[in-house]
């Protein structure tokens, strides 16, 4: 038989915390966040039209597939060589399109997670993708200078875009649609933004500017006007090419988009610390609301179909969905690089898969715990749907308002990679307080709670430590405490 050990952890009822109340911890800072290296960066984002599921793309060449109702990572895309740069779906939910580092485009089936078929042509990284409004044609921009678009339905390039003459050019950072399809526009490494003739591919005119190279173009949905993001934001009239507005934000920003009813932007950018997403008024370019919540540069920005909500996607591992009015966060989703997730509410509620909690840290003061140690009031898969459906459920607790210190608890015997031929085993645990209290210790075998009329436990104080000892009956293969 084999005997594992896994992490222990302590815990107190809702009532002794009432009780005792926070006053020893509330004025600790509390911190939950993913173990350095484990979470990925999240390189964009994407809505399905009918606002249920968010397509990410990350660092370790996947596309994942999110349900928004329940926080639940649903389906991983396999298939890029290389880091995927950009995401976009079809008009009618069946298909993601992506961008890759591996200078191809892929096309996906949403509800299978299979690869449809592959667009080759790019020499270099394609670092933008958009499908058009009837979902008939893709099209792309690449480190290569050049803007492609093809047939969806077939895969073949229809044309390439290229800028002519001596005029100095660069890559292609972010590529668009027209609502019409009368024309797409880009931008990139100069800062110019070019729009072009869709029907022939001729440069019609460049938006000048003196502002850098720009990472984000977005088309308003009247087709009205045009705003790049990159040294700065700025918004120009489409028809005539007049430069409107400077939106002021002071830091480089990687993504601009405008919000479904064309009256606001969205903007993400490198500046955490001062609030990475910011709301503007397109009439008047002064910003509405600041979103304060991620640790890393926002790099990839969506609103859903009717506008109420956005998510976000950063370089600290996290998507965020927001609420536009409130200017409330509403959940984060989280990547780790071998396939586990986690989905958890600002408040710490969470879900995740079955290894996922692992990478989750809870940092109180200077101290630094397993989220093994809160599992038990925070881990609710039913409040996290309930709160992502819009139900106004009462928070029972608020890990971010301070948290009693849990026991330092550990298996002292038998040690690890100890062999037994018995059918019995001895196992002493021992929790010590750290001021938090210590309400009772429960050993799990096989993930199963050792009851009080199966375990012969002997409880035995050693000054702040207690001591419980238990006579458990082994099972033939692994046996896990």
């Amino acid at each position: 038989r084999t005997i594992e050990f896994s992490g222990a952890f302590g815990h107190k009822t809702d009532k002794q915390i009432a009780q005792q109340g926070l006053k020893s911890t509330i004025e600790q800072k509390v911190e939950v966040f993913a173990k350095l290296g484990h979470s990925l960066n999240i390189t964009s984002v994407a809505f399905t039209p009918d606002g249920r599921y968010a397509i990410s793309a990350d660092q370790v060449k996947t596309l994942r597939l999110w349900d928004v109702t329940t926080g639940r990572e649903i389906r991983t895309f396999r298939g890029h060589t290389d880091l995927v740069h950009s995401v976009a779906v079809s008009p009618d939910g069946k298909y993601v399109l992506s961008g890759s580092e591996d200078k191809t485009l892929k096309l996906w089936d949403i509800d299978t997670g299979r690869e449809i078929r592959t667009f080759e042509g790019h020499t270099k990284r394609v670092d933008s993708v958009a499908i058009s409004p009837d979902g008939k044609y893709a099209l792309s921009g690449s480190w290569d200078y050049t803007l492609k678009l093809w047939n969806m339905a077939t895969g073949r390039e229809i044309r390439t875009f290229k800028r002519t003459g001596g005029e100095y050019s660069g890559w292609v950072a972010a590529v668009a649609f027209s609502p019409d399809q009368r024309f797409v526009v880009s931008c990139g490494q100069d800062s110019d933004i070019v729009i072009w003739d869709m029907a022939s591919g001729r440069e019609i005119q460049k938006l000048k500017g003196k502002f850098g190279w720009n990472k984000s173009v977005a088309i308003s949905p009247n087709g009205k006007y045009v705003s790049s993001a990159g040294g700065s934001v700025n918004l120009w009239d489409t028809a005539t090419g007049k430069y409107l507005n400077n939106f002021k934000i002071g830091h480089r920003v990687n993504a601009v988009v405008f919000s479904p009813d064309g009256r606001y932007l969205l903007t993400g950018s490198q500046d955490a610390a001062n609030g990475a997403i910011g709301l503007w008024n397109v009439e008047t370019g002064t910003e509405i609301k600041t979103f304060k919540g991620h640790k890393g540069e926002v790099m990839s920005l969506a609103f859903s179909p009717k506008g109420e909500f956005f998510i976000s996607a950063s370089h600290d591992g996290s998507i965020r969905l927001w609420d536009v009015n409130t200017g409330r966060e509403i959940i984060q989703l989280i990547s780790f690089t071998d396939g586990e997730w986690i989905a958890m509410t600002p408040e710490g509620y969470f879900n995740a898969s079955a290894n996922g909690a692992k990478y989750l840290n809870v940092r109180v003061g200077n101290k630094v715990y397993s989220i093994d140690n809160f599992s038990e009031r925070f881990f609710n898969p039913v409040y996290v749907a309930s709160v992502l459906q819009g139900e106004k459920v009462a928070t029972v607790a608020d890990i971010r308002k301070g948290i009693l210190t849990p026991p330092d608890v550990r298996i002292t015997s038998p040690a690890p990679g100890s062999q037994f031929n018995t059918d019995t085993l001895t196992v002493t645990v021992a929790a010590k307080d750290t001021g938090g209290g210590i309400d009772e210790i429960r050993l799990y075998h096989n993930g199963k709670a050792i009851g009080e009329d199966t375990r012969a436990v002997k409880i035995v104080s050693r000054g702040s430590e207690a001591i419980r000892e238990y006579t458990v009956s082994l099972v033939d293969g692994v046996n896990t405490f």
